[in-house]
């Protein structure tokens, strides 16, 4: 009897350690899981901010060539007419060519 009684104490012990390495198993767990949600948040308004700087950064280059090509039109008005009138034309002439060889502006064939 007294080898029953042993084995049930120690059946118990068993038990009452395993409870406990689950109960530390769960909260480090909880824990790395915290730690995750965490990481992720700050990866994102890292992510956020980079794209907001890029963003700024763009807006602020398309500015710059903006006010560049508004200089150059204020110290060079005709030639920079000359250049939007050279510029339209042989777009025109492009248009046209794709127009003469069966495809229209709009990308369809025409009847010609």
């Amino acid at each position: 009897m007294a080898t029953r009684e042993a084995t049930a104490t120690d059946f118990e012990v068993e038990m009452a350690a395993l409870r406990k390495d689950i109960a530390a198993l769960r909260d480090d767990f909880a824990a790395t899981a915290r730690d995750a949600v965490r990481a992720a948040s700050s990866g994102k308004a890292q992510l956020g901010e980079t794209v907001r700087h890029t963003a700024d950064d763009i807006a602020e280059k398309g500015s710059d060539i903006a006010s560049s090509i508004g200089r150059h039109i204020e110290e060079r008005p005709l030639a920079s007419v000359a250049v939007a009138f050279g510029a339209g034309f042989l777009l025109g002439k492009l248009l046209e060519r794709r127009d003469t060889h069966g495809v229209a502006a709009n990308g369809k064939h025409s009847d010609r």
